[in-house]
């Protein structure tokens, strides 16, 4: 189970997902409160900001003034 968990993390974190860049943590009980400066993949966008993939392997939220957008290449500016 834990290496399905990688694997799936390790698929999400390539060049076929934009990825998130935790600029700040808003909320320190947050579960990236000690992830700022890192990436995470984006899976989708949602009102409060973006789900994304934990490193335990669970989808949770990231809210949206804590990230940046970094695009796969210059026509993806958004997370679908």
């Amino acid at each position: 189970m834990m290496i399905a968990k990688k694997t799936l993390h390790a698929a999400l974190q390539s060049t076929h997902h934009p990825q998130l860049k935790i600029t700040k943590c808003s909320d320190s009980r947050m579960w990236y409160a000690d992830m700022v400066g890192k990436t995470v993949p984006c899976l989708r966008k949602i009102e409060e900001g973006f789900l994304s993939l934990e490193p335990s392997g669970y989808v949770n939220i990231i809210l949206k003034d804590d990230v940046e957008i970094i695009p796969l290449t210059t026509e993806v500016t958004q997370c679908i």
